[in-house]
């Protein structure tokens, strides 16, 4: 899968938990299994599949809850 979220087949676009994006930062494909990620890409590779031809370099936002504790991050 390239920067555009094109999964390598023409007209084919792939998003959410089962998708890895290259990160510059940290030198490697990485997937973000994350409500956030998946709803960010999904409305990027939608976009980009309407003509627009931007790369997917959204940062993800995590957070989890467990009763009155939680936590909260930014980053891969």
């Amino acid at each position: 899968m390239d920067d555009r979220l094109r999964a390598g087949y023409p007209h084919i676009y792939a998003a959410g938990d089962v998708a890895s994006v290259f990160k510059p930062l940290l030198g490697k494909r990485m997937r973000s299994e994350h409500e956030d990620n998946a709803n960010a890409m999904g409305r990027h590779a939608g976009r980009n599949m309407a003509g627009d031809d931007a790369p997917f370099d959204y940062l993800p936002f995590f957070y989890s809850d467990l009763f009155d504790l939680g936590y909260e991050r930014l980053g891969s």
